[in-house]
């Protein structure tokens, strides 16, 4: 007859403690769960990651934006025969530069 602490094998009849095949029971469980946190981290590593990327796309695209919004007021500011003009009096003294030189 076995004691409570222990259970009998039946295929020989030795006697095993219960308190280790607890442990290995825990053991496996611990595994799993250290394999499914491993897993978790790497996951997090990766979707922070890809944050980051987003973050920085993001500013980009709102300094591009920025970038037109400020072009399209100074065109708007600017009557386009004005903006011909400043162009070809720069190209003018450009031109009278070298000419000069």
């Amino acid at each position: 007859m076995c004691a409570q602490t222990t259970i009998c094998d039946k295929s020989d009849g030795t006697l095993m403690d219960v308190d280790v095949l607890l442990d290995a029971e825990l053991d496996v469980q611990l595994d799993s769960l250290r394999k499914k946190l491993s897993w978790a981290v790497k996951k997090a590593t990766k979707l922070q990651s890809e944050l980051q990327l987003l973050k920085k796309q993001s500013v980009l695209s709102d300094k591009r934006a920025e970038y037109v919004n400020e072009a399209v007021q100074l065109f708007e500011e600017n009557s386009l025969p004005d903006m011909f003009q400043d162009k070809f009096e720069a190209a003018t003294i450009k031109a009278l530069s070298r000419r000069d030189a």
